[in-house]
C-alpha cells in the first residue's frame, strides 16, 4: 500500500509574510502539523491549503481543508480497493466525481484485466454468474455474443489502448 502523503501550508502567513509548510503522512495528528507550523490557536477549525499530494491523485484533494476534512478524504481513499485505486483515472471518467465513486465503490462488482467483452463473458461463466452450466455445454457458448449482452445490460466501462476492460454491475 503506497503512503498517502500532502504539502500543507497554513492559510495565514506569519508577521513577515511568509507561508509556513511541510509535508505530512496522512492521516494527519493535530499535535505534530501544530508543532511543525509553529501554531498556537486551536488548530482544530484551522484550514490549510493543500498544495501537492503523493499516493493520491491531487485533483481529488480538497485544496483548502481541515485536517479532519483530509483525513476524512485519506479514510474514503483507504477503503476504496487498490484495483480501483491503481485505475482510478480510468474509472472516474465514469463517476460525477470522487465522492460519487465512494459512494457507489461498495455496490460495484468489478470483473477485471479482461481485454474483450468476449474476456468478459467467459470471467462471468467461470466465477458461476449464471449458475451452474454443464461442462459439456461450456465449450458451445458464444462469448463473444454473450459479451455484447452483457455489455448492453451492465454499466460498462472498458477502456482500449492495451488496457484492461472491465465491466461493472451495481448490487440492489
Amino acid at each position: 500500500m503506497q503512503e498517502v502523503r500532502f504539502l500543507i501550508e497554513r492559510v495565514e502567513k506569519d508577521e513577515k509574510d511568509v507561508s509556513q509548510g511541510a509535508w505530512f503522512s496522512l492521516p494527519l495528528n493535530h499535535e505534530e502539523v501544530a508543532e511543525k507550523l509553529d501554531i498556537h490557536s486551536n488548530i482544530e477549525d484551522e484550514e490549510f491549503d493543500v498544495v501537492e499530494a503523493e499516493g493520491i491523485p491531487y485533483d481529488y484533494v480538497c485544496g483548502y481543508c481541515t485536517i479532519s476534512e483530509m483525513n476524512e478524504l485519506y479514510d474514503k481513499w483507504m477503503e476504496i480497493p487498490f484495483y480501483i485505486t491503481s485505475y482510478i483515472e480510468l474509472f472516474m471518467e465514469h463517476f460525477n466525481g470522487f465522492d460519487d465513486l465512494y459512494e457507489k465503490h461498495t455496490r460495484m462488482w468489478v470483473y477485471m484485466m479482461c481485454y474483450t467483452m468476449e474476456d468478459v463473458a467467459k470471467d462471468f461463466v467461470r466465477r458461476g454468474e449464471f449458475g451452474d452450466i454443464n461442462s459439456m455445454l461450456i465449450d458451445c457458448i458464444d462469448y463473444e455474443k454473450l459479451g455484447e449482452k452483457i455489455g448492453l445490460n451492465r454499466h460498462s466501462c472498458c477502456s482500449g489502448c492495451n488496457q484492461p476492460f472491465w465491466v461493472w454491475k451495481f448490487r440492489q
